[in-house]
């Protein structure tokens, strides 16, 4: 049986668990919660409940926590301080930040839990429908879960918690600066502080709990250069520009940098460049083989895949990036012409849903078979269009 934490948590009986039965829902791998953090605030909910009788429990019961889906500044902000936790929360951050050493530090958990999260996608582009559907894998089939209203076209979204955040875009084919957050649970969109710059054609990426907007179109149609990057308590900041102003862009984060591919400013571009939010500065990268303009981008099994959107408007081109190398390789096309697919890394294999063919919108689902260098076609999702691809955890449904 799957157990939803949060359900648990708001229980009466919550509080009066003994170590061991909360400690029972720590090992499951079924733990049906959208974050690891959520499983932090419930052991630290039980202990403060009466810290004197747990303290001597509390470090055992962190040591169930899966550290790989903890980054290191929240580690060492909310759990190196708690009592008898600073051992643990050390080695956790060793682990996770020197490869070199792992071998000598003993965690329980450097896996993620195992519970199969929730494939959604939504639509982002055209109209003010804003369906997302639900992914099922039994059947091979796509069901619309919901239909956000809302009259922002060529918006950039993104998922934090259990919310969609929703980032600049056009309104009566304006560029804007606003941004707001739609509620999984309430489905109520909620004002958030606005970007420094009106922002449309960018991209945004989320890393250690901070929203980066990259590049784009700004309100008088310029191509712009600027980064600004969101944290819920200061808001948006400008952080250092990247070397080139892009816009039809992507960008995709790992191992805790985030890469820009591609796009266009005067001329379309064939460079890649690399932000260190530790030193806020850019870095260039080896160039992609063939030039990506508005493309689809996701990480996959530790490399980065840059997916259509070449040098013409419709292109199947594919390639992969290894960050140990710096080199890109070009791989199987997809099976059809496309610009700005939704991709996403799911169920061990890369996805690739809708974009814009042939100067329409698509609705073609494909998944590249690794092993063998080819694309396989799956069923179609029901509408057209640019879709945002995402994974959530069943409980946020």
């Amino acid at each position: 049986m799957k157990l939803r934490i949060l359900q648990v948590i708001q229980s009466n009986e919550f509080l009066n668990f003994d170590a061991s039965k909360l400690q029972t829902i720590l090992e499951s791998d079924d733990l049906n919660i959208q974050t690891e953090r959520v499983a932090f605030e419930a052991i630290k909910l039980w202990y403060e409940h009466d810290a004197s009788a747990r303290k001597q429990k509390l470090s055992d019961l962190i040591s169930y926590l899966r550290w790989t889906q903890l980054d290191t500044n929240f580690i060492i902000e909310n759990i190196r301080p708690l009592p008898g936790c600073h051992v643990v929360a050390l080695e956790a951050v060793s682990w996770l930040n020197i490869p070199s050493i792992r071998k000598t530090i003993s965690l329980r958990y450097t896996s993620p839990r195992k519970a199969e999260p929730v494939f959604l996608a939504l639509n982002t582009w055209g109209g003010q429908s804003r369906a997302i559907f639900q992914y099922d894998k039994t059947d091979d089939l796509w069901h619309e879960w919901v239909d956000i209203k809302t009259d922002v076209t060529k918006v950039e979204v993104i998922l934090m918690d259990d919310n969609l955040i929703f980032i600049g875009g056009t309104r009566n084919d304006k560029a804007i600066d606003e941004v707001s957050s739609w509620n999984f649970n309430t489905k109520i969109f909620q004002r958030l502080p606005s970007m420094n710059q009106s922002r449309y054609l960018h991209y945004v990426v989320e890393l250690n709990r901070k929203i980066y907007a990259v590049g784009g179109k700004g309100a008088n149609g310029e191509i712009l250069q600027s980064v600004e990057m969101y944290t819920a308590s200061d808001g948006w900041k400008a952080i250092n520009s990247m070397s080139t102003p892009r816009a039809f862009v992507n960008a995709v984060v790992l191992n805790e940098k985030i890469y820009v591919i591609g796009g266009e400013n005067s001329n379309k571009l064939k460079s890649v460049e690399c932000y260190d939010p530790t030193t806020n500065s850019w870095t260039q990268c080896a160039d992609v083989n063939e030039i990506h303009s508005n493309p689809g981008a996701s990480v996959h099994n530790g490399q980065i895949f840059v997916v259509g959107g070449a040098h013409n408007i419709d292109s199947s081109t594919v390639e992969r990036y290894d960050p140990q190398r710096n080199e890109w390789t070009k791989i199987c096309s997809l099976n059809i012409k496309c610009q700005r697919p939704g991709c996403i890394s799911i169920y061990n294999q890369l996805w690739a849903v809708g974009g814009y063919q042939n100067w329409c919108t698509s609705n073609f689902v494909s998944v590249y078979d690794e092993q063998n260098d080819k694309w396989i076609d799956k069923k179609p999702i029901p509408k057209d269009g640019y879709y945002y691809c995402f994974t959530a955890p069943k409980c946020l449904l």
